[in-house]
């Protein structure tokens, strides 16, 4: 590798992909557009102590609420070179829920208020703290057309992702959602 130069290689050598390593969000909002019930304490997924993010949810025969999506963002992503090719986005999140009945944990990746489209399905919310992670390619992701994602789009403040979950009809439970931290991670190939 030649010294100072992230990916560049000699002749010969193999590039490496670079990546952020884990980056913490400095904005973390309850999204309007999803959900009915809001988060308390949402900064706590700003950092990685023991604070928590909660959300209380309903779910039972006469209807279920869910969880607003908490719209993380403004992530330093400044590691990444301009000209750089971004191959995928990582988010991952510290969770857990106190007891009940929950459907899937879900993540998108998001700029402002438009999502990707593309969530985590069949993670059921567990009941003592676990990690969940979500990888996207970032070079075949449809919100952003056929040239992906680039290194000034994962360095703008709006973006980042949401993370939410939802509850089961008809279970007659009252689960509290809990959520320690949130991260995302970049992962790129020098030009």
């Amino acid at each position: 590798m030649r010294p100072g130069i992230v990916g560049a290689a000699a002749a010969g050598e193999v590039i490496v992909p670079g990546d952020t390593g884990w980056q913490l969000p400095t904005i973390a909002v309850n999204h309007t557009g999803s959900g009915d019930t809001n988060w308390s304490n949402i900064d706590a997924v700003k950092n990685t102590s023991t604070s928590e993010a909660t959300c209380s949810i309903k779910s039972d025969y006469s209807g279920t609420t869910s969880a607003r999506f908490i719209r993380a963002q403004g992530f330093d992503f400044s590691a990444v070179p301009d000209g750089a090719v971004i191959s995928e986005l990582h988010c991952q999140a510290y969770h857990y829920k106190n007891s009940g009945n929950t459907g899937v944990t879900a993540f998108y990746i998001c700029k402002d208020s438009a999502v990707d489209g593309n969530a985590s399905a069949g993670i059921v919310w567990p009941t003592s703290l676990s990690l969940v992670t979500k990888t996207t390619d970032a070079s075949s992701n449809s919100m952003w057309g056929t040239t992906g994602i680039t290194p000034a789009k994962v360095k703008e403040s709006d973006f980042g992702c949401f993370f939410g979950g939802t509850g089961t009809s008809g279970s007659y439970q009252y689960p509290t959602l809990r959520t320690r931290y949130i991260q995302m991670k970049v992962v790129w190939v020098a030009p």
